[in-house]
């Protein structure tokens, strides 16, 4: 962007915090005219007009810098407007619509698991993770508005209220991708069009963050979930060594899924590292959206579980040195396998096969004697032992209820991983952790 443009923005902003509407509505159209792909300029000319009292037009644009999003692949900022919007109008449906028509499954076929019992749907890879041009800007405080003599141009003054929305600042400067080949986003890609406006409009609100302020805290009971639209935010645990920061997540990543199914307690703490924009999907809107809306049941299940198997592969020791491509290719060799209750999954003494990640439902580990030593719980791994030293089990593991488990076999594939020079010196660790627990669990049940 020139000086002369990004000096009329800035004087824009000037006279828009002093409440000097029309002058700064002609600065920010000026840009607009002069940089159409300019969406922040978009979005401010959206925001002076409801400052003027111009809904109608304010939604018109809004909508448009809503549109430019949507068919530039960036749903997530695209979702974040469009609830602006329904904040000024709530019967408006257009926007929605077509971000229905472009991002739900009515737009692209959903491939429903096959084979006995639910699996696992494989998504497109990992989701984009736009590159910001500039910090993300704060929704305008209606409070710091001051009024000042203005001249002959009182345009809004006598204004009690200055309804401003979420700004997303993020140009849009590449080719946009043909409708056809926009990125599926999880949950959403995978809803039919009523469900996709009804869990839009019914279930999803904005949220901002300052830099520092925790989103979620670990041990607290989870009640919804969140994805990011704009900034980043660390991922905390308590460990006995004090706080430690040990993963990072930005736009396109989600958090707290296991909330949409259950009112469990936080594993970890969310904490903003930017200021940030997010999505937040309440659970209690989410199941009163369900009772109108069976359809997304499954869909919902389908992402429950894909995302379970997403984060414990970026937790994992074993695989979150590798990058985000390396894992997408990992998950997809991961086979789904449906379980009844009493069905051995790994026997004591004999050699294991692959690697296990419990999804759904609960198992126990027994002793060489048949005596329990430990209870797995959805989230929980086992085989890594026999699987990376090519060994006999060293507990059975059988299924207590119902559920579902999926098993990455043990191949060139998962060799290849285990020889990776940024995992190979991790496997010794966690095989001397897992004997650990192991003894630990052993231990305690002798008592």
């Amino acid at each position: 962007m020139s000086d002369t443009l990004q000096q009329a923005k800035q004087r824009g902003n000037e006279l828009l915090a002093k409440r000097k509407f029309g002058p700064a509505l002609e600065q920010f159209q000026r840009v607009v005219a002069a940089a159409p792909d300019d969406l922040l300029a978009r979005q401010k000319v959206a925001e002076v007009l409801v400052c003027l009292g111009k809904k109608a037009e304010a939604i018109d644009t809004y909508a448009g810098v809503c549109e430019a999003y949507a068919r530039a692949g960036r749903l997530l900022q695209a979702i974040a407007l469009s609830k602006t919007i329904l904040k000024l109008d709530g019967q408006h449906t257009r926007t929605q619509a077509l971000l229905a028509e472009l991002y739900a499954q009515s737009s692209r076929p959903l491939e429903l698991p096959t084979g006995p019992g639910p699996t696992l749907k494989e998504l497109s890879g990992e989701l984009p993770t736009p590159v910001l041009e500039a910090e993300l800007v704060e929704p305008l405080d209606p409070s710091s508005l001051r009024a000042e003599p203005s001249g002959p141009d009182t345009s809004g003054e006598g204004e009690e209220e200055v309804l401003v929305g979420v700004e997303i600042v993020e140009p849009i400067t590449a080719k946009l991708p043909q409708p056809d080949k926009l990125p599926e986003f999880p949950l959403f890609s995978a809803l039919k069009r009523d469900d996709f406006i009804a869990v839009l409009n019914g279930a999803v609100e904005v949220r901002t963050f300052e830099a520092g302020q925790i989103i979620v805290k670990e041990g607290d009971v989870g009640d919804g979930m969140y994805a990011i639209v704009q900034g980043q935010v660390g991922v905390e645990r308590e460990l006995p060594t004090g706080t430690r920061r040990v993963d990072l997540m930005v736009p396109g990543d989600t958090f707290g899924e296991v909330a949409l199914i259950t009112r469990a307690r936080r594993m970890a703490t969310i904490r903003a590292e930017t200021p940030v924009v997010a999505l937040r999907f309440e659970k209690a809107a989410l199941d009163a959206v369900l009772d109108r809306h069976p359809g997304v049941v499954l869909a919902l299940d389908t992402f429950y579980r894909d995302r379970l198997l997403a984060n414990w592969l970026r937790a994992s020791p074993l695989f979150r040195p590798l990058d985000a491509a390396e894992r997408g290719r990992i998950k997809k060799r991961f086979q789904p396998r449906a379980v009844e209750a009493g069905d051995v999954l790994v026997q004591h003494g004999q050699a294991g096969d692959g690697i296990f990640l419990l999804l759904r439902g609960t198992c126990e580990a027994l002793g060489p004697s048949g005596e329990k030593v430990g209870d797995l719980a959805e989230g929980d791994s086992f085989g890594e032992i026999s699987v990376i030293r090519q060994m006999p089990a060293t507990a059975t593991v059988r299924a207590v209820t119902a559920g579902l488990v999926v098993r990455l076999h043990f191949d060139a594939t998962l060799k290849k991983v285990l020889e990776h020079p940024a995992v190979k010196p991790l496997v010794d660790q966690v095989i001397a952790e897992r004997l650990q627990r192991t003894s630990d669990l052993e231990l305690a049940a002798k008592r």
